[in-house]
């Protein structure tokens, strides 16, 4: 009896270590590339800083082109249902009035000349129309309210749209700091410069 004890001790003894080293050779060898993953998402973080282009300046210090401080923004509609409609109205009478303005840098005369090789004449007048507006922001707060939409990701803003919001609204938003080029003489800086696109060509 006790002879049958002891070589039942022993075999679960020899179990137990063999499915120890089993398992320690399972996590060090064939487990290995996961846990230097695991670890480094553990003990790493990435930040993304926003870092603004240099200065274009001329030899007696005239700025030719600049950086405005400007926010990356986005919201999900989910978590602020009663303030996505707001939030997508105000953004879009923003992009309005950034219109607006810049049309009302340039001479009349000029409007034609400068947009005709670029844009087509009757999206410029769409561009300028209540009802165009209106129908982007309908288009908008359509996809926001769908099941399946978890983020509106918005153009580059300034701090002119985020005035434009209550504490309520900006809370919504997810913010991240970044830079928009500015041109002292809009109508020929650019393209005597060059200039980055929507889609960085």
């Amino acid at each position: 009896m006790i002879k049958q004890r002891s070589r039942l001790v022993i075999i679960v003894f020899s179990l137990s270590l063999f499915f120890f080293w089993f398992r320690l050779a399972y996590w060090q060898i064939w487990q290995t590339e996961f846990l230097k993953t695991l670890f480094t998402k553990q003990s790493f973080q990435v930040h993304n800083l926003p870092v603004p282009r240099g200065k274009i300046i001329t030899q007696d210090n005239y700025v030719l082109a600049g950086n405005q401080p400007a926010w990356q923004a986005g919201f999900n509609p989910k978590n602020c249902p009663e303030a996505t409609e707001k939030i997508i109205s105000k953004y879009y009478e923003y992009k309005k009035n950034s219109l607006a303005k810049a049309l009302v840098k340039i001479n009349q005369d000029k409007v034609d000349n400068l947009f005709a090789s670029r844009f087509n004449q009757d999206k410029l007048k769409q561009a300028t129309d209540s009802a165009w507006w209106q129908t982007k922001i309908d288009n908008l707060i359509t996809r926001a309210k769908r099941s399946k939409t978890k983020w509106i990701e918005l153009e580059i803003v300034t701090d002119d749209y985020i005035n434009l919001l209550t504490p309520a609204e900006r809370n919504c938003l997810v913010k991240r700091p970044t830079y928009l080029r500015t041109y002292t003489d809009n109508q020929i800086d650019g393209y005597f410069l060059g200039f980055v696109g929507k889609d960085r060509e």
